[in-house]
């Protein structure tokens, strides 16, 4: 498997929500993540059942708030490499289980883990940033 770390760049809209109270969620692969007060949760449009949670420091860093009423713009570049299947991966909101396919995204302090599909969706290969 390819281990070598690679750039992309976000792009998409998502809605948003703060959280007044902790929320639990599973991500597609069944792993439980924990968010707390204050964080986030978000969702594609495209598919508004898949809800993910965000720290307010991680959105400010990585999406434009308000592009449209309670949308926020994915932005700039992040890392990203594939994922071993059955990888466990440290995250923000708790380990998440990597399947066949998958991708290892990480940006910051934040590491996450996506789907091939929606990974394909929102992250195009892109020109490491820190080169000039």
């Amino acid at each position: 498997m390819d281990e070598m770390w690679r750039w992309f760049k976000r792009s998409g809209i998502v809605h948003g929500e703060r959280l007044q109270s902790a929320w639990r969620w599973k991500t597609s692969s069944g792993s439980v993540m924990q968010a707390e007060p204050g964080d986030w949760r978000l969702w594609d449009s495209k598919d508004p059942e898949h809800r993910w949670s965000i720290t307010p420091c991680e959105l400010e860093l990585t999406y434009r708030q308000q592009v449209a009423p309670g949308g926020f713009e994915r932005t700039g570049s992040v890392e990203a490499r594939p994922a071993h299947p059955g990888e466990v991966v440290a995250t923000l909101e708790g380990n998440a289980t990597a399947r066949d396919g998958d991708w290892v995204v990480r940006s910051g302090e934040a590491t996450w883990v996506v789907s091939p599909t929606l990974f394909a969706e929102r992250y195009q290969p892109a020109r490491d940033p820190r080169q000039t």
